[in-house]
């Protein structure tokens, strides 16, 4: 299709407007075709202001990645666009050209938009018009990727309440034909301005616990400066050291669940103790016989992991009878009610040569706490033992 006004015989050509379009002169009628010219980018203009603001089939939402290229087609492969404007500013007129280049590059025959890099100039409304004065409308946003930021993912238990797991991200969207709302509460921001079109966030957290017993309320903040829509969403419940080491998943994605767009996974760091493990005693008695290896685990966890420290806090005490062989044993005991350091890992072994009753305990130290396990342990003599359990037979 040929436009009438721009079968014209002599012309020159200017740049004006914020993409500098080309606006045609007639020498030899500068006035006239100069009124003829902004009469019809005005109806192309009215034509396509109209299709935003109306309910229309022809509008689709895209979301791209700030400061990235990003590539659509303008209308369908089978519609001959006449007319294309990037917030009521024309790009794109059949037979004259493209305005914009070192922004776009524009493939008339496919009706194929490639922007160079997405930024706050190239978001918004698309409107292309057909020969038939159709409209198809693309409103297209940009995620500012580098936004995407998960907090308090890093904690400590003892002040967790206070620092609730979050997730946010920037979204850059066009003020084209958006007034500004009163932030009154979310419902009226969406309905007002549009803005449920944009892309959501959502959180989610995998650990070791079940979900069905977590409590992962989220609530939903959103806040509003301009062309910066910034989305964040927050698990009400704190971190404890069941969900340490788990993972926290968060994702930019269409507002009806059919696109992700962006995705960041982070694991969970929770500090916390040091304490006894669950179920655990602070005081444990064990049993066993003369040259028999005895093993104890030090049930105190934490994290950052504890240094673990085992002192021997009495040799034989069963008698109160010191006989050579009490003095040393081959592990290095000494025969004193002080304490001696006999191991730095969190499970040791030991055999003892004679019977009798011993105490080992375990200190177990992280963020400049200790806690302590003590193991209370008695030592029979092979035949002792037997004659014991023969008694109940």
């Amino acid at each position: 299709m040929v436009l009438p006004w721009l079968v014209i015989g002599q012309k020159s050509y200017s740049y004006s407007g914020q993409y500098g379009f080309p606006v045609v002169h007639d020498l030899s009628q500068t006035e006239n075709s100069s009124k003829q010219s902004s009469s019809i980018v005005n109806q192309f203009e009215q034509s396509s202001n109209n299709q935003v603001s109306s309910s229309n089939s022809n509008i689709n939402y895209l979301v791209g990645n700030f400061s990235e290229s990003y590539s659509f087609r303008v209308a369908p492969l089978s519609i001959q666009v006449t007319y294309l404007s990037l917030n009521g500013y024309p790009l794109y007129i059949k037979s004259i050209g493209f305005s914009n280049k070192s922004k776009f590059n524009y493939d008339e025959q496919n009706n194929y938009l490639t922007i160079l890099s997405l930024d706050l100039t190239t978001v918004g409304y698309y409107s292309a018009v057909d020969v038939n004065w159709k409209t198809f409308t693309n409103i297209l946003s940009a995620i500012n990727v580098s936004s995407l930021e998960i907090h308090n993912f890093h904690v400590s238990e003892d002040n967790n309440p206070s620092s609730l797991l979050s997730c946010s991200v920037s979204i850059i969207r066009s003020t084209f034909k958006l007034s500004e709302p009163s932030l009154q509460s979310n419902n009226q921001i969406l309905k007002s301005t549009g803005l449920e079109n944009l892309p959501r966030l959502d959180l989610l957290i995998s650990t070791r616990t079940s979900s069905s017993i977590l409590s992962n309320k989220k609530i939903y903040n959103d806040t509003l400066n301009e062309q910066y829509f910034t989305r964040r969403i927050t698990i009400e419940r704190p971190l404890t050291r069941t969900d340490h080491n788990g993972t926290i998943q968060c994702q930019v994605e269409s507002n009806n669940n059919n696109d992700i767009y962006l995705i960041k996974n982070i694991s969970i760091d929770i500090e916390y103790g040091p304490n006894l493990e669950t179920g655990a005693l602070p005081n444990v008695r064990l049993e066993s016989i003369i040259l028999k290896v005895i093993e104890m685990d030090c049930q105190i966890e934490a994290n950052p992991n504890p240094s673990y420290v085992w002192y021997e806090i009495s040799s034989n005490i069963s008698t109160g009878i010191m006989s050579d062989n009490d003095q040393q044993n081959s592990y290095g005991r000494l025969n004193s009610i002080e304490q001696s350091v006999f191991g730095t890992t969190r499970r040791i072994q030991r055999i003892y040569q004679d019977s009798g009753q011993y105490i080992m305990q375990c200190q177990a130290q992280s963020r400049g706490k200790t806690i302590k396990q003590e193991f209370f342990i008695t030592i029979h003599c092979l035949a002792l033992k037997k004659t014991n359990q023969e008694m109940f037979i």
